[in-house]
C-alpha cells in the first residue's frame, strides 16, 4: 500500500513539475530546486506579510510533496500528513502554475531546451525595441526583454506578444502560440508609416539637419519622415545652432519654428600703433539645396525607394532607409519584412536598379548583391528587409533585372 501511494506521489510531482513519468529522480530534484528558487525570489520581493506567508507555505508544500515521492529526507511524522496533503494540492499546483507559465529565460543553448518547452525569438526594427509577453485573458505581464533576436524558452500555450520602442508612437502586437520543441520567430517593425514635418526659421537661408543629415534649407516645404523620434538642428553662420527633437506621427502634419540667437562678439583689443588687418572676405553662402537632396513636394510620392536614403551608399543609415522603404511599399502581409515570393516578385526592376545605383554612390569595391549576401555569402538577417529564406529567390529576381552579380 505504501509503495503504491509513493508511486502515485512520484507521478503527481512529475506532472506538477512538467516532467514525464520516466524522468529520473535527479531531474525531479533539479526541477524542484528551480521551482523553489522561483518561489524564494517572489518571497524576497513580497509586497505584504500575507503574500510572504503564502510563499512560505508553498515552499513547505513543495518539500512535503518531495518527501511523499521518496526524493527527499525521511517523511514527516504521521500527524502532519493530513495538513501537508491538503496543502500540497493548493500550494504546489499554485506555485507550479506560476512557474510553468512564466518564460524560462536562460543561457542554455537551443539543444539543451527542456522537453515540453518551445522557444520565442523576436528581432524588431528599429533596434533598441523591447517585447512584452502577456497572459491572453487577464492581461498579466509574464515577461519582457530586448527584441534582439535571442531565443527565449517558454511553456507551451497561447500568449499575447507586444513589441514597442520608447521613440515610436505605435506598437506591434499579436497572439502567439508556443508549441513544444519548436521556435517561433517574428521580425516586426514599429515606427511604421510616415508623417510630414515643416521646419521654419526666423532667419533666411538657414540650413536644416534631420538626424544629423543636411537636407537643405528651412522653409515651408514639408519633409516626409518615418514615424518616431527625430533630432532637428538649424544652423546659420553667425548664429548659435538651434537643436531639438520631435516625434512624428503617421498622417499628422507638424510645424516647428526655430529662433536663432546671434553668437556673441569676441573681438580682442588691438595693440597700440599697429594697423588693422583687412577683414577677411565673407565665406560663400552654402548652396540652396545639396545635390540630390531636394525633398518631394507635399502630397507627391517619389517613384524609387532611395528617396529616403541618407548617408553614403552601403552605410548603415543608407541600408536602414532602403530597408524601411522596401518593407513599407511591398510588405503585403504586414509581417515587418519581405518573406513571401509574391512580395519579392512585386518589386519592379526599375526600383531594384535604382537601389543598386544609390548603393554604388558609396564607392564600395564590392557589389551590393555580394555585400548583402544574396549570392550565398554570409550576411546579417533581413538585409534590405528580405528574410534569409527569400534571399536566394531575391537573387534570381535581381539577376533577371540586370543587377551586377559579380565577374
Amino acid at each position: 500500500m505504501t509503495d503504491s501511494r509513493q508511486a502515485r506521489s512520484r507521478d503527481s510531482i512529475r506532472a506538477v513539475l512538467g516532467l514525464s513519468k520516466s524522468a529520473s529522480p535527479l531531474r525531479v530534484e533539479n526541477r524542484a530546486r528551480e521551482l523553489r528558487g522561483h518561489i524564494e525570489e517572489r518571497l524576497a520581493h513580497a509586497s505584504s506579510e500575507e503574500f510572504a506567508e503564502a510563499r512560505r507555505q508553498e515552499i513547505e508544500h513543495l518539500a512535503q510533496a518531495l518527501l511523499e515521492a521518496g526524493t527527499g529526507p525521511p517523511p514527516l511524522p504521521k500527524r502532519l500528513w493530513i495538513a501537508a496533503g491538503s496543502g500540497f494540492v493548493l500550494g504546489v499546483l499554485l506555485c507550479a502554475g506560476f512557474f510553468l507559465m512564466r518564460p524560462l529565460v536562460g543561457d542554455e543553448p537551443a539543444a539543451a531546451v527542456l522537453p515540453g518547452y518551445g522557444e520565442l525569438s523576436v528581432d524588431a526594427d528599429p533596434p533598441a525595441s523591447t517585447w512584452k509577453l502577456f497572459h491572453p485573458e487577464d492581461e498579466r505581464l509574464l515577461a519582457e526583454d530586448a527584441a534582439d533576436g535571442r531565443p527565449h524558452r517558454l511553456a507551451p500555450g497561447l500568449y499575447r506578444l507586444r513589441v514597442e520602442n520608447v521613440d515610436c508612437p505605435d506598437s506591434w502586437q499579436r497572439e502567439v502560440k508556443i508549441v513544444p520543441a519548436e521556435i517561433q520567430r517574428y521580425s516586426p517593425s514599429v515606427c511604421r508609416g510616415e508623417g510630414q514635418l515643416v521646419v521654419e526659421a526666423d532667419q533666411p537661408e538657414a540650413r536644416l539637419k534631420i538626424d544629423g543629415m543636411d537636407v537643405g534649407s528651412t522653409g515651408s516645404v514639408p519633409r516626409t519622415l518615418r514615424t518616431g523620434t527625430h533630432s532637428i538642428e538649424v544652423e546659420k553662420p553667425g548664429f548659435v545652432p538651434w537643436q531639438g527633437t520631435v516625434q512624428v506621427r503617421a498622417e499628422e502634419p507638424l510645424t516647428l519654428r526655430a529662433q536663432l540667437v546671434p553668437k556673441p562678439e569676441t573681438e580682442s583689443p588691438e595693440p597700440a600703433g599697429t594697423e588693422t588687418a583687412a577683414a577677411p572676405a565673407p565665406a560663400p553662402a552654402p548652396p540652396a539645396e545639396p545635390p540630390g537632396a531636394a525633398p518631394p513636394q507635399a502630397g507627391q510620392r517619389p517613384s524609387s525607394p532611395d528617396r529616403g536614403a541618407t548617408g553614403r551608399g552601403g552605410s548603415k543609415s543608407w541600408h536602414d532607409a532602403i530597408r524601411h522603404q522596401l518593407v513599407s511599399d511591398f510588405d503585403a502581409n504586414a509581417s515587418g519584412s519581405l518573406d513571401l515570393r509574391e512580395e519579392i516578385q512585386s518589386i519592379p526592376c526599375p526600383v531594384l536598379l535604382s537601389v543598386e545605383s544609390s548603393y554604388q554612390s558609396g564607392g564600395l569595391a564590392v557589389d551590393m548583391i555580394h555585400l548583402y549576401g544574396f549570392d550565398g555569402s554570409d550576411a546579417p538577417a533581413n538585409t534590405l528587409g528580405i528574410t534569409p529564406s527569400m534571399r536566394g529567390y531575391a537573387y534570381d529576381r535581381m539577376k533577371g533585372c540586370g543587377l551586377r552579380t559579380g565577374p
